[in-house]
């Protein structure tokens, strides 16, 4: 009874330090017992008014390969929005054409949307965060940059065809940083 009580007294000990390490909110890189350490950078986050038809273009950038994890919401359940995430360069009317390379294209429901692009290169990105509705929508969106042995995010996979309905009219710098 002894031996079994020191055994499981060992496996807790050992068990718990991995239980209660995490990834963090970016000011910190906490150590893993599995391998590389979890990096999360913040590229892009803000709010603001999404006009009613109108897709905002954002670029981002980041300096690690990892995955980009996307969160867009929005003020009302029922409107339509989208998110789509595009390696660079690739504007609206390139997106709409569906000459870009697309990674995430997703529309609601579900209200907020969230979504991955697992294995992101280092490089420069496209967010378009779009409106189909015809009222405008009071927005926010946070896009975090995860690399090293961070828990995994469910992807969303959508056909990269799909597009924003070609009344929606792009417009620059919607979104103001927190």
């Amino acid at each position: 009874m002894r031996a079994f009580r020191c055994g499981l007294h060992i496996l807790f000990c050992s068990i718990v330090p991995v239980m209660l390490t995490g990834c963090g909110d970016g000011s910190t890189t906490p150590s893993s017992p599995f391998g590389a350490d979890c990096t999360q950078t913040t590229v892009l986050q803000g709010s603001g008014s999404l006009p009613a038809y109108t897709a905002d273009v954002e670029s981002i950038t980041t300096t690690k390969k990892g995955r980009l994890d996307v969160t867009f919401d929005w003020t009302s359940p029922s409107s339509t929005m989208l998110v789509a995430v595009a390696q660079d360069p690739c504007s609206f009317d390139q997106f709409q054409a569906g000459t870009c390379t697309v990674l995430l294209n997703s529309s609601s429901p579900p209200k907020p949307l969230k979504g991955s692009v697992q294995d992101a290169a280092a490089g420069n990105y496209v967010v378009f965060l779009g409106n189909a509705n015809s009222v405008a929508e009071s927005v926010s969106v946070q896009v975090v940059s995860t690399s090293g042995n961070c828990t995994a995010a469910a992807p969303v996979t959508a056909p990269a065809a799909q597009s924003m309905p070609v009344g929606i009219q792009s417009r620059h710098g919607l979104i103001r940083g927190n």
